[in-house]
Parts: C-alpha cells; sequence; structure tokens
C-alpha cells in the first residue's frame, strides 16, 4: 500500500538529493580549482544555497504534516453523512452476530471512514470488550490520534533524513528506502492510503475542530539539527 503523503515526503528527499548532491559537487571543484581567496566568497553563496534548499523542503515537509494534522483532528468527529447502511449490524438495529473475520472485512472496508470505524469499535468494545478472538480485529482498527503519531514518526524521519543529506551524510540507497513499503507495512496498513483526508482539506468547520490533534504537530524549530553544509574533504580533516 502507498500513502499518497508519504510518497509526497520521498519525492521532496529525492529531489533534495539531487539538488544537494550537485551543489557538494560543485563545493569540491570550486575548492580544487580556485585560490582560498576567491573560493571563500564562492563557497558561501553555496552554502547560503544550501541553507535555501534544506530550509524549503523542511517547511513543506512541516506544513504538510501539520496539516495532516488538521484533517485528521476534523475526521475525528463522527458525522451522519458518513454512515453506511451497515452501520444498522453495530447499532443494535440487525440481531445479527458477526464473526472476527466478518467484522475484519468491515474495518478493511472502512479503513479510511473514522466515523464507521468509531462505530465498530464502540460495538466490539461493548459486545466483545473481553473476547479474545476479537483482538486480532480491535488491532486493526486505528484511531485519528493513533494515525496522527504515525503520519509524525514518517514526518520526523523525513525531517532527520533532510539534515543528513544536507552535510553529504545520506545515500542514494537510504533515500530510496525511506518508508519502504515492504518495511513499513504494518504502518501504512494504519494510516491507509489517506487519499480520503482530501474529503476534510475545505471543511467548513469550527476553527477549533482542526486543533484537536494539535499535540502531534511539528512545531518550527531553526536549530531543529546541528548538521553543517561541507565537503567530503572537510568533514573528514583531509586537505
Amino acid at each position: 500500500m502507498i500513502n499518497v503523503y508519504v510518497s509526497n515526503y520521498k519525492d521532496f528527499l529525492k529531489n533534495l538529493f539531487s539538488k544537494m548532491t550537485e551543489l557538494h559537487a560543485e563545493r569540491e571543484r570550486i575548492s580544487a580549482q580556485y585560490s582560498a581567496d576567491y573560493a571563500k566568497s564562492a563557497l558561501a553563496d553555496l552554502d547560503r544555497k544550501a541553507n535555501r534548499e534544506l530550509k524549503e523542503v523542511e517547511k513543506k515537509i512541516r506544513e504538510m504534516h501539520n496539516k495532516i494534522c488538521e484533517m485528521l483532528s476534523i475526521s475525528s468527529i463522527p458525522t451522519v453523512e458518513s454512515l453506511t447502511a451497515d452501520r444498522l449490524f453495530f447499532d443494535g438495529s440487525a440481531k445479527i452476530e458477526l464473526t472476527p473475520e466478518i467484522v475484519k472485512v468491515f474495518v478493511e472496508r472502512y479503513n479510511e471512514n473514522p466515523t464507521m470505524l468509531a462505530l465498530i469499535k464502540t460495538w466490539l468494545d461493548t459486545r466483545h470488550k473481553n473476547d479474545t478472538n476479537y483482538i486480532s480485529v480491535k488491532s486493526c482498527i486505528s484511531s485519528p490520534e493513533e494515525k496522527a503519531k504515525i503520519y509524525k514518526q514518517f514526518a520526523d524521519s523525513a525531517l532527520a533524513l533532510c539534515g543528513k543529506i544536507f552535510s553529504d551524510g545520506s545515500s542514494q540507497l537510504e533515500i530510496d528506502s525511506f518508508a519502504d513499503e515492504h518495511f513499513a507495512v504494518a504502518l501504512y496498513a494504519k494510516i491507509g492510503s489517506g487519499m480520503n483526508l482530501a474529503d476534510y482539506k475545505n471543511a467548513r468547520v469550527p476553527e477549533q475542530a482542526k486543533h484537536l490533534l494539535d499535540d502531534y504537530k511539528i512545531v518550527n524549530s531553526e536549530n531543529l539539527f546541528d548538521f553543517h553544509f561541507k565537503s567530503a574533504n572537510q568533514r573528514t580533516g583531509s586537505v
């Protein structure tokens, strides 16, 4: 499963890696071909450019993540419009006992419908609270809070990788491995594709409804990472 927002993070990282690779190569070229006096000024310009590129990508990741938190916040408020006919199986209307396998099918069907998931979870907690047969089904249901926490893990990882790319401490393999769908399959199963969040992007709701998950947002910090844009020679101390 691919999540559209995590995929965006990966694209940001790929672009940053490409740009920084070019800038580091340019730094090496300037250091090797020009006098110290000229190189000092040229390298300073290069450093400023690299810092601008880094801050731009960090800002994109931070703003995207915080927007995700707002959309998840809005989605956590149940709405009648989000209920489907299947609600009859979980609101007490239908007197039918559902097996764990059938309930899991419903959970998968409504993985990106927070209102239906909340109803199913309430049904499980009420009808099968201590039934071990339903434990695996319960573990498949993720609340908006849990999803926000997982999204933050991806965003934090992307920001940390930005710092490594900036300091020339990363590799193409590391970029390609970021948020790998095979290694992170359990996390993707929790957050889904993210496609449904677009439904909440321009929702007309009270401002407070957008801030129920602010604890999971990423606060801007000028000194989030202590990385420096340096050439390989400078990092190793060689001449």
